[in-house]
C-alpha cells in the first residue's frame, strides 16, 4: 500500500509542476471567475478533461499519437487562440465596459451553462499543450507502472488538476472587486488577448 501512495504522491507533485505554468485553461478559468461566469463548472470540466486524457494516455494513447496528429492539433489550437484573442479585444472596446461588473447582471445571466461547457471543452481539447502534458508526458510516465500503481498514478496526477483549477476559480472570484472598474476590466481583456496571441506564437514555434 505504501508503494501505491508513493506513486500517487509522485504523480501529484509531477503533474502540479506541469499545470501551474500559465496556460489557456488557467487564463480561461481565471477570467470566468472574475466575470462570475460559472467558474467552478469550468474548473470541473477542464480538470475532468485532464483526468480523461491522462487515463487514455496511461492505458492507450501515449504510444499512438504521431506527428501528423500533433501537427493538426497545433494549427487548430493556434486558430482557436487567435479567435479568442480577437474576441477579448472586442470586449475591451465594447461600450458596455462602462458598466461595472457587479451591476452588469444581464451579461452574467445571458452567459449560460451551455456557453461555459462549450468553452471549457474547447480550451481543454483544442490546446496541443494539453495533449503533450497529459497524454504524452504523464501518460508515458504512468504507463511504466503496472497494476494498481497505474490507477494511483492517475488519481494523483488528476487530483493535481482538480485542485489547481478549483484554486484558480476560487482566487478569481475573490479578485472580482479589483476588476469592478471598467478601466481595469478593459486592461485585463487586452492582457488576456496578448497572452493568448503569445501562446499561439509559442505553439507555432513547437
Amino acid at each position: 500500500m505504501l508503494s501505491y501512495l508513493q506513486v500517487g504522491l509522485y504523480a501529484f507533485l509531477f503533474a502540479t509542476s506541469i499545470i501551474i505554468a500559465i496556460g489557456p485553461q488557467n487564463i480561461f478559468i481565471i477570467k470566468q471567475s472574475i466575470y462570475q461566469k460559472k467558474p467552478y463548472l469550468a474548473a470541473f470540466i477542464c480538470a475532468s478533461c485532464d483526468f480523461s486524457l491522462i487515463t487514455l494516455g496511461v492505458y492507450i494513447l501515449s504510444s499512438h499519437i504521431n506527428d501528423s496528429l500533433l501537427s493538426m492539433l497545433k494549427w487548430i489550437g493556434i486558430l482557436f487562440l487567435i479567435i479568442y484573442a480577437i474576441t477579448n479585444i472586442k470586449e475591451a472596446i465594447n461600450p458596455k465596459k462602462n458598466v461595472k461588473i457587479e451591476s452588469n447582471k444581464e451579461e452574467k445571466k445571458s452567459f449560460s451553462a451551455k456557453n461555459t461547457i462549450r468553452l471549457s471543452f474547447a480550451f481543454s481539447l483544442l490546446n496541443p499543450h494539453v495533449y503533450i502534458d497529459t497524454v504524452l508526458i504523464l501518460g508515458s510516465l504512468g504507463a511504466k507502472h503496472e497494476g494498481y500503481e497505474r490507477l494511483f498514478f492517475i488519481i494523483g496526477a488528476s487530483f493535481a488538476s482538480y485542485l489547481w483549477f478549483f484554486l484558480n476559480a476560487y482566487i478569481g472570484t475573490k479578485m472580482n472587486y479589483i476588476f469592478s472598474k471598467p478601466a481595469v476590466s478593459r486592461s485585463f481583456d487586452i492582457l488576456v488577448s496578448l497572452i493568448m496571441l503569445a501562446m499561439a506564437y509559442t505553439i507555432y514555434k513547437l
